[in-house]
């Protein structure tokens, strides 16, 4: 019972910084794993709402992932990440660091169950990578370019929710392999722009647009493109255009 109880307590620093968005940590139950001297097992059931995510983090524990309900996106630093539905599994050793872990759907919950084994020495908790910075829900426009993509590597490395705009289909699925939301968008579409800054609602807007060619020959006839994109792009002018960073 006094297991349980500690469980239970340190459920609500397991996934600490998600629980700001309302994730649901359940605590069900704890034992000694007979025949492995010093070794627990321990099980929770998560349960993500529509866009819940989770800071980068590690467990000092192997973890065991079936998905219940809807569908999720892990991944550990080195692999690739993978989106998981119900009846899929995962799985993270003691010293991967989990770089992504989120609810795939921005209208849909997501449910999954955790199994631990773990030293009995060690507290059910993650060990959160600390950049220095509080974590922030970031909105990339032009996040599939040669701007953007180096950097929301360096913002999903620090911990940040990212979410990324493109509009073709690889460049998408691109930004999903580097840990950020994909969005399809036009950022010359000024209202829809401004539709989805308040569906997603961003904590900070980068605009990373660019239209430069893959040649530098081909560089002067793409420049009116890149000049149109800088002044206007993303819906993130005013009346008046002017350069943006």
């Amino acid at each position: 019972m006094r297991k349980f109880i500690a469980l239970g307590a340190l459920a609500a620093s397991f996934w600490a910084p998600a629980l700001h968005a309302e994730t649901k940590v359940t605590p069900l139950i704890t034992r000694d794993l007979q025949g492995i001297p010093g070794k627990e097992g321990a099980m929770l059931t998560v349960d993500y709402p529509p866009g819940g995510w989770d800071p980068v983090h590690r467990h000092h524990a192997s973890v065991f992932v079936y998905v219940l309900k809807g569908s999720v996106v892990m991944q550990v630093e080195g692999h690739a990440p993978v989106t998981l539905k119900a009846g899929q599994s995962f799985f993270e050793g003691p010293d991967d660091v989990h770089i992504v872990g989120r609810n795939a759907s921005q209208t849909a919950s997501a449910r999954f169950v955790a199994f631990f084994v773990k030293d009995k020495t060690t507290l059910l908790s993650c060990q959160r990578i600390k950049t220095g910075y509080r974590t922030m829900k970031i909105f990339v426009a032009g996040a599939s370019g040669a701007l953007g993509r180096p950097l929301i590597t360096q913002l999903r490395a620090a911990g940040h929710e990212v979410w990324g705009m493109a509009h073709r289909p690889e460049s998408l699925t691109a930004l999903e392999k580097l840990g950020a939301q994909g969005v399809k968008g036009d950022a010359l579409d000024r209202e829809a722009i401004f539709t989805l800054m308040a569906q997603i609602r961003p904590d900070v807007v980068i605009d990373q647009l660019t239209s430069l060619p893959a040649s530098p020959f081909d560089l002067p006839k793409r420049l009116p493109a890149d000049r149109t994109l800088r002044l206007e792009g993303a819906g993130m002018s005013s009346r008046r255009p002017r350069p943006t960073a």
